[in-house]
């Protein structure tokens, strides 16, 4: 029975042993400690101590001082059992390290992730040349915030105007100046409306549009009114069209626009450099049963401001 139990306890050194060499292969050999190679000496100690404490057995050999020996046996085993209970912690160690700088990392990258794909949303919705939304984020907005006006019985403003003779501007002193007007044109708009409430966009071309929530008739005049005189410090001159949104149709911001667009041509037609306001009369029709305002075949009272 004895001599079972040593075979099978060299079989499981020569395991280990073989367990070891693998390890050995997953690191470079700048990273062996004076741990691993305690270890290995270990290993073949018991290897060996084995091996002659089995022949002895099975030849019959009394070796001298047994109980020393057998002692000194269960001593380093004790001592094998330390190594490898502190080469784990050492390894766990380093794994839960690891752990944490991967998770560093890949927090850093999403963060990354995060920034890249918000300044790509913000593009998206962003005329390089001025700054302001574009038109795609204007349709966007003018929805959102005719259906907050109508839910809370609100009303919304929306301006929308061009540059006089813009063409004509450009004809004379060229693309590069007329960029130039119009990025002074989106830094006045920038500067005249409230910030995180108002959105200004450039429609196109020339043509500029501002979204005015929660203002009232007055009020709105008087940001429409502040762009204009703050174009004509710098030469510019801009036919505006002002219309209010009360009950209107949020998903057809289009037929909105629309009147926008015939104030704006209205202003124009007088001359330019000035702002027309779209007012509905009583006699417009309503729906009653969606309580929207049915501005296409409405009556409009038009006011030279």
């Amino acid at each position: 029975m004895s001599v079972l139990i040593i075979a099978g306890s060299i079989i499981i050194m020569l395991c280990a042993l073989n367990r070891y060499r693998k390890c050995m292969s997953l690191i470079e050999e700048v990273h062996y400690s004076k741990n691993w190679k305690l270890l290995l000496a270990l290993i073949w100690f018991f290897i060996v101590a084995y091996a002659v404490y089995g022949y002895s057995l099975i030849a019959g050999y009394q070796i001298s001082n047994q109980r020393s020996m057998i002692t000194a046996i269960l001593f380093l085993g004790s001592v094998f059992v330390f190594f490898i209970t502190n080469l784990n912690h050492k390894i766990f160690s380093q794994v839960a390290k690891l752990n944490k700088e991967i998770r560093r990392h890949v927090d850093h990258l999403e963060e990354e992730v995060k920034l890249r794909t918000e300044e790509l949303e913000t593009l998206s919705v962003t005329d390089n040349l001025t700054g302001l939304f574009n038109q795609r984020h204007f349709y966007r907005k003018l929805e959102e915030e005719s259906y907050r006006a109508n839910r809370q019985n609100g009303q919304v403003f929306l301006l929308l105007f061009d540059v006089d003779k813009f063409k004509d501007y450009n004809d004379a002193y060229g693309h590069l100046a007329g960029d130039k007007a119009l990025q002074i044109v989106g830094k006045t708009i920038t500067e005249s409306i409230r910030t995180h409430i108002d959105t200004g966009c450039r429609y196109g071309g020339d043509e500029f549009t501002v979204i005015l929530p929660d203002l009232d008739r007055e009020q709105a005049l008087v940001v429409a009114r502040r762009i204009l005189n703050k174009l004509n410090e710098y030469d510019i001159q801009t036919s505006m069209g002002l219309i209010p949104c009360r009950g209107c149709d949020s998903k057809n911001p289009k037929r909105f626009l629309k009147l926008a667009d015939q104030a704006m041509y209205a202003a124009k037609k007088e001359g330019g450099n000035r702002i027309k306001l779209y007012m509905p009369t009583d006699e417009e029709s309503t729906d009653e049963t969606t309580n929207n305002t049915n501005y296409t075949n409405a009556a409009a009272k038009w006011s030279c401001i």
